[in-house]
C-alpha cells in the first residue's frame, strides 16, 4: 500500500471515525447522513482536491467492498459504516442484558430506564434500536457469497501470494 494511503488512514481513523464512533453512543445517523459521510471518506482517500465539494463527484480508485477488506488482502481495512453502526447498538444491548443477568442494573445509569421501557413495552427509538439490532445479530442467517470478502491474492501450493493472472505456467 502506497504510503500516503497509510497517512491518510492514520488521519481517517485516528481523528475521523473515532469522533463519528463516539457520535454514535449517543444519536444514530441516518441513512442518508452514512451515505453523505462516505463521500467526504472517499473525497478524502481518493481524491486531489484541495476542498470538498458536494456538487462534484470524486473518482473513486477502489471498490466499496475491496476498501473494506483487511490490508493482508490488497484493502484498505476501511469501516462499513452500516455495519458497524448496527454492531455498536447491538454491542450496547448485550451489555444491557449483561447487567439485567447479574442483577446489576440499579448500578448503570441507563439500564433501569430501559429495563422501565421494555416491561412496559414502550422502548424509545434508541431502546428499539439497539435491541432489534441484537436480535438480528442472534438469529441464524444465510451469508451470500458476495457478503464474504475474498482475498485479491490466493496463494500458490507454497503459500506464497501471487497474482492469478500473472502467473505464467511452464
Amino acid at each position: 500500500m502506497p504510503v500516503f494511503y497509510r497517512g491518510k488512514l492514520a488521519l481517517l481513523k485516528t481523528y475521523g471515525l473515532s469522533q463519528l464512533n463516539y457520535f454514535t453512543y449517543l444519536e444514530s445517523p441516518s441513512h442518508e447522513a452514512i451515505t453523505r459521510l462516505e463521500n467526504v471518506i472517499d473525497w478524502f482517500m481518493f481524491s486531489n482536491d484541495r476542498e470538498y465539494d458536494p456538487s462534484k463527484p470524486t473518482k473513486i480508485t477502489m471498490s466499496k467492498k475491496r476498501s473494506i477488506r483487511s490490508i493482508d488482502h490488497s484493502g484498505l481495512n476501511l469501516w462499513d459504516l452500516n455495519a458497524r453502526f448496527r454492531a455498536q447498538k447491538a454491542w450496547m444491548f448485550e451489555g444491557f442484558l449483561h447487567e439485567v443477568k447479574n442483577n446489576r442494573v440499579v448500578k448503570v445509569s441507563f439500564a433501569q430506564s430501559w429495563m422501565d421501557q421494555l416491561n412496559q413495552d414502550k422502548p424509545n427509538d434508541f431502546v428499539r434500536l439497539c435491541s432489534s439490532g441484537w436480535e438480528k445479530l442472534t438469529q441464524p442467517y444465510d451469508i451470500s457469497r458476495e457478503a464474504v470478502p475474498k482475498p485479491a491474492m490466493e496463494p500458490d501450493k507454497r503459500g506464497r501470494y501471487l497474482s492469478s493472472k500473472c502467473t505464467s505456467k511452464g
